[in-house]
């Protein structure tokens, strides 16, 4: 029995041994998890502050572009980023985005969205149109963005500015000038 037990304090021990290896392993790889999980959090911050500082020095002209380009594919998420929402639904004696007789009234964020998206009326107005993104004039934190609009049938071509102006770093679409046709010239 003697030697039973010791051999019992034998098995024992060498399973403490091993338990003990496996603890140490356990923390080591906890340890490592957590410091690739703290890693790849500064990560994400950096790749988030490098995308916010990258903004900083996008063009009022690029903000133009990348609102078309959310209105495309309706994604509002990617609107509220280049958009003014409180200076769109701001009351005006004219409609903000369309040359109407009695300009609409948006009492929320999602009605604009909504309006810039999908079916809504000023993505199907400017969509059946060419819409061509032009110079951009910048003074301080304010721009103003030449944006043509051309139907697709008879080439007449619509002149308007969009204005934008800086926001903290990043540049937001403060207004949609009414798209009035041109005159027609006399030949």
């Amino acid at each position: 029995m003697g030697r039973q037990v010791v051999a019992g304090k034998s098995e024992a021990s060498k399973k403490n041994k091993e338990n003990g290896k496996n603890r140490k392993n356990s923390v080591a790889f906890h340890r490592w998890s957590m410091a690739f999980t703290v890693f790849s959090c500064l990560l994400t911050a950096g790749g988030a502050l490098f995308s916010c500082a990258e903004s900083v020095s996008e063009s009022p002209r690029k903000v133009v572009i990348e609102l078309f380009g959310a209105m495309e594919r309706n994604e509002r998420a990617e609107l509220a980023g280049v958009v003014d929402i409180a200076a769109l639904m701001e009351p005006r004696q004219y409609d903000y985005a369309l040359n109407l007789e009695k300009p609409r009234v948006f009492t929320s964020p999602q009605e604009i969205f909504a309006d810039l998206t999908d079916s809504g009326l000023t993505k199907q107005t400017w969509f059946k149109y060419q819409r061509i993104v032009g110079d951009e004039e910048i003074s301080g934190d304010t721009a103003y963005v030449d944006v043509s609009f051309v139907d697709k049938e008879t080439g007449k071509q619509t002149f308007n500015k969009f204005g934008v102006r800086k926001i903290g770093q990043v540049w937001r679409i403060f207004s949609f000038r009414t798209l009035v046709a041109p005159q027609d010239e006399a030949h």
